[in-house]
């Protein structure tokens, strides 16, 4: 999986679990500590984030934070 790919995913795993626990995307900037300019750079994938964000965000959401890096229901695997 190539670093765009992978912010992709983590930008499309991170909107689907707010949406699933009824968080908008601007209360869980302000609940993970993280600024809305950050949250807006990770969902555009125009950012790569720290582990560190991935932690915070994990965390407001009340997931392990290897959910958000986790492939998607559907989604086609790489062959190596």
């Amino acid at each position: 999986m190539s670093p765009a790919d992978l912010r992709k995913l983590v930008a499309a795993n991170v909107r689907e679990l707010a949406a699933k626990e009824g968080v908008s995307l601007n209360k869980l900037a302000d609940l993970s500590g993280i600024s809305r300019p950050t949250m807006h750079f990770l969902l555009t994938s125009r950012s790569s984030v720290g582990v560190d964000t991935i932690a915070k965000i994990a965390d407001a959401l009340g997931k392990h934070p290897s959910a958000l890096l986790a492939p998607r229901d559907g989604a086609s695997k790489r062959k190596r």
